[in-house]
């Protein structure tokens, strides 16, 4: 099943892919598409597709 959530990710000084899929890997989710979309003053909130086993 293939699930669509939103996640918050710590903010950093300098924004990469790797940084938000290692993020996303240490809550044990591997993504299969992300964007940002939406933000806070020390978050960014990243919607997230993968997919659940």
């Amino acid at each position: 099943m293939i699930l669509t959530e939103n996640f918050k990710i710590e903010k950093c000084d300098n924004i990469t892919s790797q940084y938000i899929e290692s993020k996303l890997k240490n809550i044990g989710i591997v993504p299969l598409r992300w964007a940002i979309v939406d933000e806070e003053k020390d978050f960014w909130v990243i919607s997230v597709s993968y997919e659940k086993v």
